[in-house]
């Protein structure tokens, strides 16, 4: 009988905090994103009403990110599974904040495009360049936060840059 509540104990402490990270998440996704659009669709200002909306597409993700990662420290794992959960979830996390960042600011392009004439012919080359930016920027923060050293890609990347410069 003991054994019984300890093995139910052990899967269900991570099974509700699963879920009660995954319920939080559609909490903030379902009220507060929603009220913090109505405040920011009450404003001049079309940027927040961008920023809402890329972070309310976020929201449930980075909960069962929350979520997982307590799970993970709190169970007893082994700690070489502990950090390896912790640095993927970590990775996820980067990643996802990577695509809403590339979101608003090809969602600003988009803005000015409409506002500054003859803007409109150079739009998708600027939403790529945006893209290629941020995505870059999201995987060298990535590789770093996996300690892989990123001063040698940078150091090859700025001697391409200057060859071709030269070039």
């Amino acid at each position: 009988m003991i054994l019984k509540s300890s093995i139910i104990r052990e899967l269900l402490t991570p099974s509700a905090i699963i879920v009660g990270s995954f319920l939080l998440g559609l909490f903030f996704k379902k009220v507060v994103m929603r009220y913090l659009a109505k405040l920011a669709s009450r404003t001049k200002w079309r940027f927040d009403d961008v920023v809402v909306a890329s972070v309310r597409s976020s929201v449930i993700l980075w909960a069962l990110a929350l979520g997982l990662y307590v799970v993970v420290q709190t169970q007893g794992l082994p700690k070489q599974i502990t950090q390896v959960s912790s640095k993927v979830l970590g990775v996820l996390v980067i990643f996802s904040v990577t695509v809403v960042i590339s979101n608003i600011g090809t969602e600003i392009i988009e803005y000015y495009k409409t506002v500054i004439t003859g803007l409109a012919s150079a739009t998708s080359l600027l939403k790529n360049i945006i893209r290629v930016i941020v995505y870059s920027l999201g995987i060298l923060i990535i590789l770093d936060s996996l300690h892989i050293s990123i001063a040698p890609l940078l150091t090859a990347l700025g001697v391409g840059g200057l060859a071709i410069g030269l070039g």
